[in-house]
């Protein structure tokens, strides 16, 4: 019997290693990644709408480069239930402010500045997410 339970509390254990069970230790190992991941990506987009101000005739090369900065941002899965509702918000944001750049219309145009503070409604949020204890 004793044989079968540590059997057992190993075989749970290499579960929680492994991913297959919930760890708190895995997951803010995660939710750290992910958050770190997103400053890098998130100072990029920044650095790269600075160099689009300052060279406004090469806005379609820049919206391209904010574009894949975008689609790295999407492709990270944060684990934590909170961490991944803001990163889900926020990345949508983006990409409503990126069609609207790609494709303006009047209507677009005219929206952006709710778009906008929609957004860094949503940075504010993520950020919190991040924060441990925020």
């Amino acid at each position: 019997m004793n044989t079968r339970l540590a059997t057992a509390s190993l075989l749970i254990a290499s579960l929680g290693l492994t991913g297959c069970v919930s760890n708190p230790l895995t997951d803010s190992i995660s939710s750290l990644q992910v958050c770190t991941e997103s400053a890098r990506i998130l100072t990029d987009m920044e650095e790269v709408l600075r160099l689009a101000l300052a060279n406004p005739l090469a806005a379609s090369t820049y919206t391209e480069r904010l574009t894949e900065l975008a689609d790295e941002f999407k492709a990270l899965a944060p684990q934590d239930e909170t961490l991944a509702l803001a990163h889900g918000d926020l990345s949508a944001q983006i990409d409503v402010v990126l069609e609207t750049v790609k494709n303006p219309s009047i209507s677009g145009v005219a929206d952006l500045p709710t778009v906008i503070a929609e957004s860094q409604i949503a940075l504010l949020d993520y950020t919190a997410a991040c924060t441990p204890g925020g």
